[in-house]
């Protein structure tokens, strides 16, 4: 059997060059770190996916985007992007194509929520303002 190797992994794009996970390898001994005969096996990220900047606490504004429903493309998307830099780092193409996974769905979930709220405001909009103009609050609009 061969042993799991547990790495740390510090990213490139983050400023100071924090360490943000913890990747686990079937280690080949023969090979070094990060040639393309190790495996990714495991990847446990070391921050909160609230923390959006990685200074390693989570201010008021991250607490608050918490609470949108777009706080899960936020989440994925910081995944994508940990998994994508994982991928180059270990030369390991599963993982990267899993973080371009997570990266596109969470572009996806952007998309679809704003598609959503604008047909609500197509549909929504005229409706409510015939109704506010019928209970004599003309001068109210709605953008």
């Amino acid at each position: 059997m061969t042993p799991l190797y547990w790495d740390t992994h510090k990213d490139p794009t983050i400023a100071g060059g924090k360490y943000v996970a913890l990747v686990g390898l079937k280690f080949n001994p023969q090979t070094s770190i990060g040639s393309k005969a190790n495996k990714v096996l495991a990847v446990i990220p070391l921050h909160d996916p609230a923390d959006t900047n990685f200074d390693g606490s989570i201010s008021w504004g991250e607490w608050l985007t918490g609470a949108v429903p777009l706080a899960s493309a936020v989440h994925h998307g910081q995944m994508g992007k940990l998994m994508r830099s994982i991928g180059v780092a270990y030369a390991d193409h599963a993982v990267f194509s899993k973080g371009t996974t997570l990266a596109l769905s969470s572009t996806a979930i952007v998309v679809k929520t704003a598609m959503d709220l604008s047909i609500m405001k197509l549909l929504i909009g005229p409706v409510l303002s015939a109704r506010l103009a019928a209970l004599s609050l003309g001068t109210v609009q709605y953008y």
